[in-house]
This record gives structure tokens, C-alpha cells and sequence, in this order.
């Protein structure tokens, strides 16, 4: 389900000449931190803010320059995925070489895998959505920051008026975008670092939730609560099942949670902490954050750090 660009590797490229290239847009960002004059080496994610849905990623090897496509990248991802081959492809003085299409120099590509074809080319794939659905409830897409999950309700949800090929796929991609810059979209809006943290049954991974924060409420084995001392562990699915909380379904295990009035949280925590047996300790596991593809929101201090 993924579209490979190859370029021959006849040098290193660094961050810096890839970015600072004209065949590439001034606003593209990269999904980790890196330093200008480094070396692109091992695996990486380009992407262009609001516009990105999966995001291009690009794999270096010893002998080959990777440029690959997912399903649902929306238009803006391909060409994108173009001015970054085209912009190896200079550097490197090299050859194009794109899946199912011959060996093309870099006036032949810059032709061919323009803008028309990358409009075109967003609807590969997508129909297999519905064809996965078959085998698992939900499929998990990364994007170009975080995770979607398509399943039936989101199916559902962009088919009512039986949309055709074009339309759902664009729905479908449009539906990844805006899960990915929820957090500039969106008024107060905190993405916690998800984590790993041992319990007696084993490793499972949380999501810290405190009262008056607006939050994402991404997918996790469990959520935590916390007030004072205490510390309580609930199970994702009975916590977002509470009638007190106020919840905005974004896909199919993903919502917008609004802040939870402090006497609310406390009667929350009873609640659970009456029908649940909690653990005496709770430790978290390290390495902590799970890579989620882009940095998320920390801020120093704030209570998702309380194991430190």
C-alpha cells in the first residue's frame, strides 16, 4: 500500500541542502528535531503544516535514497514527495527512478509528477480501507504527527450521502489532516506524552488525565488519575463511558475531552476507585514517551511528569 521514489546515492545530503533547495517549499517541516549541517541518515518524516495528512518519508541507505507514499496522503504529500526526489536528484546528480515507471532524468520527472498527478494520485488505496475493516475493527494510519484510526463509525460517518471514489477519499484525507494539527485548530487544546508504565499485570501504556484541561484523548490501555497523594488507574474504555465527561469524537478511539470541573474529577475518582482494585505502586518504564511520529506538546513541570 505504499509508493516508493528511489534515488541513487552518489553522496550524502544533508538537512540543510535538502531544505534549503529551490526545488523545495519554505514551509516544510520535519518530524524530529535535527541539526542543519547533519547528514540525513536512517528514517525520517517531511511534512507540510495543514496541508500534510501521512506526511512523505524518507529512507536513507547505503546505496539508495527512499521516497515513499502512503495511502491517504492527501495531494500536498505527493507533491511534496516530487520536489523532495527532484531536490535529491539534483544534488546527488542522479537519476529518478519511481515504482512502476522507468528510469526518468530530472527534466522528465519534474514534467510527469506534477501537480496533476499528485491530485490524481491521492485516491491510491483507499478503497482497501473497507477491505481492512474486514479483518480488524479499526486501522490505524500514521500521520505526519500523530495516529488516525479508521474504523466503522468513521466510515459511517463520511459515506451517509454514498459519496464516489473521489469524494470519500478526499473526506478520508481530509479527516487524517485535521487530526494532525488538532492542537493549533483547537482553543487550549493539551496533547500529553502517552507513556509506559509497569503494573502487576504488565507494561501498558497511559494517558495522564488531571481536572480543567482540555485534552486529547488519544488511545491507551489505561487512563490515570491523580489528586493529592493519590493515584488512581482506570481502564480507557469504562473511563470514557462516564456520563460526567463532555467528549468530541475526532475517529474511531480518539476524542477531544473538555475539562473536567474539580469537584466532577473528585467524584470520578470515588466512582472507580469503588468498583476497582488499584495498585499499591505504580512505576514508569524507560524509556517513557512512546514515539508518536512528531513531537507532541510538553510543557515543562505540567502534571504528566509527576513520576519524576
Amino acid at each position: 500500500m505504499s509508493y516508493h521514489i528511489i534515488i541513487n546515492k552518489n553522496q550524502s545530503v544533508t538537512y540543510g541542502q535538502l531544505l534549503n533547495n529551490s526545488f523545495v517549499p519554505n514551509n516544510v517541516s520535519i518530524n524530529r528535531k535535527v541539526e542543519t549541517n547533519d547528514a540525513i541518515i536512517g528514517y525520517n518524516k517531511f511534512y507540510l503544516e495543514n496541508e500534510s495528512s501521512r506526511g512523505v518519508a524518507l529512507t536513507v541507505s547505503d546505496t539508495v535514497y527512499d521516497v515513499e507514499l502512503n495511502i491517504c496522503a492527501s495531494t500536498g504529500d505527493y507533491m511534496l514527495a516530487a520536489k523532495l526526489a527532484l531536490a535529491i536528484a539534483q544534488i546527488n546528480n542522479s537519476i529518478i527512478s519511481p515504482e512502476f515507471d522507468d528510469e526518468l532524468s530530472l527534466d522528465e520527472f519534474e514534467v510527469q509528477y506534477n501537480s496533476a498527478w499528485a491530485h490524481l494520485s491521492r485516491l491510491n488505496g483507499v478503497d482497501t480501507l473497507r477491505f481492512l475493516l474486514e479483518k480488524s475493527d479499526e486501522v490505524m494510519l500514521s500521520g505526519c504527527v500523530r495516529p488516525f484510526y479508521f474504523g466503522n463509525y468513521v466510515l459511517n460517518k463520511l459515506s451517509q450521502d454514498q459519496p464516489d471514489e473521489g469524494q470519500f477519499a478526499d473526506r478520508v484525507i481530509d479527516e487524517i489532516r485535521k487530526i494532525q494539527f488538532i492542537d493549533q485548530a483547537t482553543e487550549d487544546l493539551e496533547v500529553p506524552t502517552l507513556m509506559d508504565a509497569n503494573f502487576p499485570e504488565g507494561v501498558q501504556t497511559v494517558q495522564i488525565i488531571l481536572p480543567e484541561y482540555k485534552l486529547l484523548l488519544q488511545k491507551s490501555d489505561l487512563i490515570i488519575l491523580r489528586m493529592g497523594s493519590e493515584i488512581l488507574k482506570v481502564d480507557r474504555q469504562r473511563f470514557i463511558q462516564h456520563p460526567s465527561l463532555v467528549l468530541e469524537r475526532l475517529d474511531e478511539v480518539q476524542y477531544i475531552l473538555q475539562p473536567i470541573e474539580k469537584d466532577t474529577y473528585l467524584k470520578i475518582m470515588r466512582y472507580f476507585s469503588s468498583i476497582d482494585d488499584q495498585p499499591e505502586q505504580v512505576k514508569r518504564v524507560e524509556p517513557a514517551p512512546l514515539e508518536t511520529e512528531a513531537p507532541t506538546k510538553v510543557i515543562e513541570g505540567k502534571w504528566w511528569q509527576f513520576w519524576r
